[in-house]
């Protein structure tokens, strides 16, 4: 996330940062420095607690920059700009966090990243995008424009966003079906037990994936739909908040996220099924349909 930074009062603060178009560069050679911490420790970039020195930085090529923040001035940073610092002495400062529309792409970037690493995310990128064209829609339908709500510059990128998400859902379903499963849940139904896992003796359903995930009836989800909890994927650590598998193997309370299908159980196919979140959709079908052109 990008932030604000400012110095109050006191000492000043001695800043150092590397532009987000060498944040691989800087990473290839953290990791090539201290290759035994990053193998004990895969997220160490996201922890906060290693530093290396920026000549080294500059030797392998990256651009570091270095800035003084005195009484008085803001220091902003920006997404996939690493940066650190040290403060030359007591000061009182202030710092927030904060995510505009631009934003949503390096969030999804920023899952991605955490997927790799096996880093939990705090709450579901789906959520967060889900969640915040449901409160736009409701304000566009309170001025009856409901006709305008994917006109904004701010709701195009976000309508983007959600369309890319759908996208990628839809090819992993698609994936799952051609590995052969086929049966299909719904998350938080009476199949399932309240930790979302098939019930004993439950009845389970064949239904066709791709015709239930389609980007053709898709519309936008209803509050009591968007709750952020959900299960967590065995391999990545990621929320499973559109969907996830498991089996009906005895005893087996683990799932995957669709990325990692290979990794559950080895019993077949057709003891597989794939649990969904029942997230309706239709207000925004028109306007996803615009993003695509």
């Amino acid at each position: 996330l990008p932030s604000i930074n400012y110095l109050h009062k006191g000492a000043p603060k001695v800043w150092y940062a590397a532009p987000a178009q060498h944040a691989k560069a800087l990473e290839r050679t953290m990791k090539a420095h201290m290759p035994l911490l990053f193998q004990m420790e895969p997220d160490l970039m996201q922890k906060l607690v290693t530093m290396l020195d920026p000549s080294t930085l500059i030797a392998a090529g990256v651009n570091v920059c270095r800035a003084v923040q005195r009484e008085g001035s803001f220091i902003v940073t920006f997404p996939r700009g690493y940066h650190c610092g040290f403060n030359a002495g007591y000061n009182v400062a202030e710092a927030v966090n904060l995510a505009y529309d631009e934003w949503f792409p390096y969030g999804r970037q920023c899952v991605k990243r955490y997927r790799e690493m096996k880093r939990l995310s705090l709450f579901p990128h789906e959520w967060l995008l889900l969640r915040i064209a449901e409160q736009r829609q409701k304000k566009y339908i309170e001025l009856g424009k409901e006709e305008e709500f994917g006109k904004s510059a701010e709701n195009k990128i976000l309508l983007s966003e959600i369309r890319t998400m759908f996208d990628e859902e839809d090819r992993l379903r698609k994936k799952l079906k051609k590995a052969g499963v086929y049966t299909e849940m719904v998350m938080g139904s009476g199949k399932n037990d309240a930790k979302g896992n098939p019930s004993p003796g439950s009845k389970r359903t064949t239904s066709s994936l791709s015709s239930s995930s389609s980007s053709s009836s898709m519309t936008t989800a209803t509050t009591s739909s968007l709750d952020p909890e959900c299960k967590q994927c065995l391999l990545c650590k990621q929320h499973c908040y559109l969907s996830y598998m498991t089996c009906f193997c005895s005893g087996q309370e683990k799932v995957v996220c669709l990325h990692h299908i290979r990794y559950l159980c080895a019993c077949k196919p057709s003891n597989k099924a794939l649990f969904i979140r029942p997230i309706k959709r239709d207000f925004m079908n028109a306007n996803l349909a615009e993003t695509r052109g």
